[in-house]
């Protein structure tokens, strides 16, 4: 791990058991900012980033720390080895940090700490990667763009929680395990990222997992490998439970008519669970198999309650997920889906919330391949125009090989 010597501004290089107590600087990026090589090369000094590296080697100082880290010049991002690795630790970096130094360069040291204060709409709260560098550190303080400190985390606690939209509870130290995976993403909704892969791979220490960062695959694709990872790790359904849901309980058997702007199960973004900040997880009333990932989908066992009685084509269904609203223990969330033989898609992007005795009591368990990715199979992204007395198929999308010659 490289730290600077917050005396004497030089990046030193130390191995996993020499690590001494430091501090470490959360900030947005901007121009100008100071790399290793520049630090190398005794260049930084002329980079408008360097103002910030001084300051923050100040207050380091200041703390009775002789070091810190700084992401910028303390990591080689010319080496891609480099970056995946530090990118996999820098939770723990974080974590494992004496202090963490929260700089808002767009913050004034007058601010005050209302809903549209210079504080509130900061950059800072905006972005993917901060997220992890607000939750991780045991202590966090904030810095105006002067250097004034402005508060800890724990003083700024409910302020940052309605900012944030984090329960205050973790910001003060309550596990981050604790929260729902639903719940964890909806942090990240509203966030964004200069790169659209880090979306997801800012989350990683939230979630601890990890996945092969590849940049260039696309901001979807990275976020279906980091779901098929917390799949593989969890059994906590709330991954499914994305996209919004009436808080009033609705009839268990209300007609839904299939809208297939995407079959999978699996969101295309955090901004998807930008509504979930609430959902929980319960206990199954019977114990959950494990969960098969294969090229077919999500093989799982699933209790499941049928829209009508009888066989295909009338397949609608509703497959009860195991997570509910906070504090709501009479219902329970159903996610409406398209059945065709052992395959499953997600027929309807809103969820329903039912009464959970009622939903239970009709419902019955079968083993399914839940649809991961939309070029898996057609079928699910059907569906049925009913009313008629010939069932018709509306195709969303063709297998692979398949084209229309003529209509």
């Amino acid at each position: 791990m490289r730290l600077l010597n917050a005396r004497t501004v030089v990046v030193e290089d130390f191995s996993a058991k020499q690590v001494p107590p430091y501090a470490i600087l959360s900030h947005t990026w901007e121009d100008g900012e100071v790399t290793l090589q520049d630090m190398e090369r005794q260049a930084a000094s002329a980079k408008a980033g360097y103002a910030k590296i001084r300051d923050s080697c100040e207050q380091t100082l200041r703390d009775k720390l002789e070091y810190i880290s700084v992401d910028t010049c303390c990591i080689d991002k010319t080496s891609s080895a480099e970056l995946s690795e530090a990118i996999n630790a820098m939770f723990r970096w974080y974590q494992d940090s004496t202090m963490c130094y929260a700089f808002l360069s767009d913050v004034p040291s007058d601010t005050n700490f209302d809903e549209s204060s210079p504080f509130a709409t900061s950059r800072w709260f905006t972005r993917g990667w901060t997220l992890q560098e607000l939750l991780a550190p045991a202590k966090l303080d904030f810095y105006s763009n002067s250097w004034d400190h402005l508060g800890s985390k724990a003083d700024l606690g409910k302020a940052i929680s309605s900012i944030a939209r984090i329960d205050e509870a973790f910001l003060r130290g309550r596990p981050i395990i604790e929260a729902s995976i639903a719940a964890r993403m909806s942090w990240a909704a509203r966030r964004e990222t200069s790169r659209e892969e880090d979306r997801s791979y800012s989350l990683l220490g939230l979630f601890e997992v990890h996945i092969p960062l590849l940049y260039g695959e696309g901001g979807r694709n990275a976020f279906f490998l980091l779901q098929e990872e917390l799949i593989r790790k969890s059994d906590d359904q709330s991954i499914f439970a994305w996209h919004s849901f009436n808080s009033t309980r609705q009839p268990l058997f209300w007609d839904f008519q299939p809208n297939t702007r995407n079959s999978s199960v699996l969101a295309d973004s955090p901004s998807d669970f930008w509504n979930c900040s609430n959902i929980v997880t319960c206990n199954p009333i019977e114990g959950t198999l494990p969960y098969v990932l294969s090229n077919a989908g999500i093989q799982m066992k699933l209790p499941i309650v049928f829209k009508y009685e009888g066989t295909p084509p009338k397949r609608r269904a509703y497959v009860i997920l195991w997570c509910r609203p906070e504090a709501d223990y009479c219902n329970i969330l159903t996610l409406p889906v398209l059945i065709e033989g052992d395959r499953c898609g997600r027929a309807f992007p809103v969820m329903r919330l039912v009464d959970r005795k009622e939903a239970i009591s009709r419902s019955f368990n079968r083993k399914l391949y839940l649809e991961t990715r939309q070029d898996h199979h057609a079928t699910a992204r059907s569906s049925y125009l009913e009313g008629r007395q010939a069932s018709v198929f509306m195709l969303r999308s063709l297998p692979a090989g398949y084209r229309v010659e003529s209509v």
